[in-house]
């Protein structure tokens, strides 16, 4: 997925966000990698969010510092286990049951996507650009890559960005499923089979939160080997700038 096209992507569902209340603010602890022995100049001095950016053109110096901004940059993504929480469905508190949303009809009410701020930060949000700035640096290193490392790197980041987005739309709809079984067993005369019915759907969306789960578990571990792989570039690049033109 380019960035253009994920921008798109991300542009459609905060408009969506209109039914959708807000989610809780509380951030994760920073993880944070060994610090890198290079003074870092500023980054204004060009565009990390660039992919198109071709720093074997660099200058020496110029070259490292931007090697060593994009390495803070994704050492700096978190690994966070929300459980897609914002396909939850709201429930009233007196009743327990689904807040019904206006528009569109026969939709409820969602926990709602968390703040953009968050969201850019959390390689396992279903609606983030964290994993656009990971497919970043694997580029950087496929560059100059001859093991084929950073290939394989690069398929296993496609393929989880697209179970993520798979896995997203189906919590949506079993969500949905849930808040349907909780209304007709609110009114159902046959309890038991309405209860196991509501067991069995809550069942399948805690599946579907430990999928997510190791989905994440599998970012945080792509993640750590990328800021490994660039710690080792960074170091060539110091020891012999002019061997990277």
């Amino acid at each position: 997925m380019t960035e253009q096209v994920a921008q798109q992507f991300v542009g459609r569902e905060r408009r969506n966000e209109s039914c959708q209340l807000s989610a809780d603010s509380s951030q994760p602890t920073r993880i944070r990698a060994a610090d890198v022995n290079s003074t870092v100049r500023p980054q204004e001095e060009w565009n990390t969010s660039d992919r198109a950016t071709d720093w074997t053109n660099m200058k020496p110096q110029k070259r490292l510092d931007y090697l060593c901004s994009l390495r803070e940059e994704i050492a700096g993504l978190r690994v966070v286990k929300c459980h897609m929480s914002h396909e939850r469905v709201v429930r009233a508190a007196d009743s327990g049951l689904p807040l019904i949303c206006r528009v569109p009809e026969g939709s409820y009410q969602r926990v709602g996507l968390c703040s953009p701020e968050a969201r850019a930060q959390r390689l396992g949000c279903s609606h983030t650009m964290a994993r656009i700035k990971l497919e970043r640096a694997i580029d950087v290193l496929g560059a100059e890559d001859s093991s084929g490392t950073g290939s394989f790197s690069g398929n296993e980041l496609n393929w989880l960005n697209n179970e993520i987005h798979l896995l997203d739309h189906q919590k949506g709809e079993a969500e949905k499923a849930l808040a349907r079984i909780l209304e007709e067993a609110y009114c159902a005369e046959d309890r038991a089979r309405n209860c196991q019915r509501l067991r069995e759907a809550e069942e399948k969306i805690r599946k579907m939160e430990e999928l997510h789960d190791e989905y994440v578990e599998r970012l945080g571990v792509l993640r750590d080997r990328v800021v490994t792989e660039m710690e080792k570039l960074i170091e060539e690049v110091g020891m012999n700038p002019y061997a990277f033109r």
